[in-house]
């Protein structure tokens, strides 16, 4: 009876660890979760793009002074950008580039950092923007998500 409770409680601990669990970041998975963010932004779907944040996560965009400096954020406050930038748009693409993913040997973080260059049309004008981003995706019991993103905008022109 001894024998038959440690060879279970070794296989409860073996399965709950990181390694073995279902929740362990992987590289494919972090690009499973950057494509649903990607799916989002292309059907203009704010409560996609916003259910793969943690609900505590924290946002923050490097931008020139005339554009307000440094802007942090919590999610909530990204969903009001998310919505007013889609709404007054007339059509937004994006393509992301320079794209690396560091997992975590424990497989509970990843860090990524890309490229993105977007390019926004809005009436009588059409932005180009490249911005470098930082984020940071953690395993959670819902799946990976991110819980920061750091953007620092690097050029800015009008079309």
């Amino acid at each position: 009876m001894v024998k038959v409770n440690w060879v279970l409680a070794l296989l409860i601990y073996v399965l709950a660890s990181p390694a073995y669990g279902s929740g362990v970041l992987t590289e494919q998975r972090v690009k499973d979760l950057l494509g649903a963010v990607r799916v989002s932004v292309d059907r203009r779907d704010v409560d996609g793009i916003i259910n793969n944040f943690t609900k505590d996560a924290w946002l923050a965009f490097d931008m020139p002074a005339e554009m307000g400096g440094r802007r942090a954020m919590t999610v909530s406050e990204y969903r009001q950008i998310l919505t007013q930038t889609f709404a007054l748009t007339q059509s937004y693409e994006y393509e992301v580039t320079e794209l690396t993913i560091i997992v975590s040997k424990d497989g509970r973080r990843a860090l990524v950092t890309d490229t993105i260059t977007e390019r926004l049309a809005v009436p009588g004008h059409i932005i180009q923007t490249r911005t470098e981003e930082t984020i940071e995706v953690v395993s959670t019991p819902q799946g990976a998500r991110i819980s920061r993103l750091f953007g620092q905008l690097r050029r800015l022109r009008s079309l």
